[in-house]
Formats: C-alpha cells, structure tokens, sequence
C-alpha cells in the first residue's frame, strides 16, 4: 500500500477523502461528516490516558497531510460554499456551512497557521 512522503499515512486515504469532497452527489452536511476527523473528546475517550498526547499528535498529522495532498480543492470548495455571510437556518444553508468548516479546519492544519480561521470567524455575521 503506497504511503505519503514521511507522514506513514496511506494515498488511499488521502485519495478517498479528495473523492468524498469533491462528490457532487452527496449532501453537504454528509460530506463534511464523512470528513471530519474525531475530535479530542472522542480521542480521550477511546485511548489509554498515557496514549492521548501521541494521538492528538497523529490526528493532527493525519488532518496536515489530507490537507496538503489536496490543498487546492479544499480552496476550491472553501471558495464555493462562501457567501455574503447572511444567516439562514436552513438544513440546505446549514450544510453548506459545515463543509466550509470543515475545508477551513483542514486549510488551517495544513498551513500550520491558525490566521484565516480568525479572520473568518471576526468577519462572521452575528
């Protein structure tokens, strides 16, 4: 099984996420569950507590090399599900938001620089 360049993280896991955000035919909402990453809650709760410092390091390791292998099309996506930042509450308006947090998290880990997710979060509308 090919691996990413120093990261021991499979291609076909970098390949299998690029081919679930980029799959037109699947709702939103459901794309950016399939590409969220477990978050620290769950890590905690699933791992000896002397192991959850080495897998927060790897979950962080895993969302910086997905972000890298396919860091244009999470522009890209981040670019399309952009807006005028008018709230609607809709389950439609709902997932296309979850996506573009989901690109944002992935393009935040894979620059390594937590600016644009501050900068999006002061531009949003209250």
């Amino acid at each position: 099984m090919p691996r990413r360049q120093g990261a021991g993280i499979p291609d076909e896991l970098t390949d299998l996420a690029g081919a679930i955000a980029s799959n037109e035919t699947l709702e939103p909402a459901f794309r950016a569950l399939a590409l969220a990453l477990p978050g620290e809650a769950d890590i905690a709760a699933s791992s000896a507590p002397t192991s959850i410092g080495c897998d927060l390091c790897r979950r962080e390791a895993l969302a910086r090399t997905i972000a890298e292998a396919i860091a244009s099309l999470f522009e890209r996506l981040f670019g399309a599900f952009g807006g005028d930042n008018t709230f609607s509450p809709d389950a439609a308006s709902a997932g296309r938001r979850a996506l573009r947090n989901v690109m944002l998290d992935y393009l935040s880990a894979g620059s390594g620089d937590p600016a644009r997710a501050s900068a999006e979060f002061h531009a949003a509308a209250t």
